[in-house]
């Protein structure tokens, strides 16, 4: 089977590929695809089944970075493994999820599911407690 994604810039195509390709690389390891990668045109091709679950994933990312979110290795990495394990999962939900805090950086953000699920208990509550 074989996806073909448009990219609708450079700097969406730098981001979502990653320095040296890597982001694409770890695509192939995890899903036992091949991509190909020629400036605005990304390509899955493999089994149905992988290149779907890959597919799930550049689209995700892909609404990841036009939100504005940069994704370094270790954000593609965790996207991976989270929904390998949990293919409902909204990525954008997780990460765009922000917290008005008095410091310098102004907004933090949860970076995975069981602080998006952390903060949404802090939310809820009155108090909460972590182990």
């Amino acid at each position: 089977m074989e996806k073909s994604f448009h990219l609708l810039s450079d700097h969406e195509a730098a981001t979502l590929y990653g320095l040296h390709d890597e982001h694409m690389k770890l695509l192939e390891a995890e899903f036992g695809v091949r991509t190909v990668a020629r400036g605005r045109e990304l390509t899955l091709n493999g089994p149905e089944a992988a290149v779907g679950r890959a597919a799930r994933l550049v689209d995700q990312l892909l609404e990841l970075i036009r939100s504005g979110q940069y994704l370094r290795r270790s954000e593609v990495v965790y996207a991976i493994r989270a929904l390998q394990a949990d293919s409902a999962l909204d990525l954008n939900a997780v990460y765009m999820d922000k917290i008005e805090v008095s410091s310098k950086r102004q907004t933090i953000s949860p970076k995975t599911a069981g602080q998006k699920a952390y903060v949404d208990a802090m939310r809820r509550n009155d108090m909460v407690l972590a182990i």
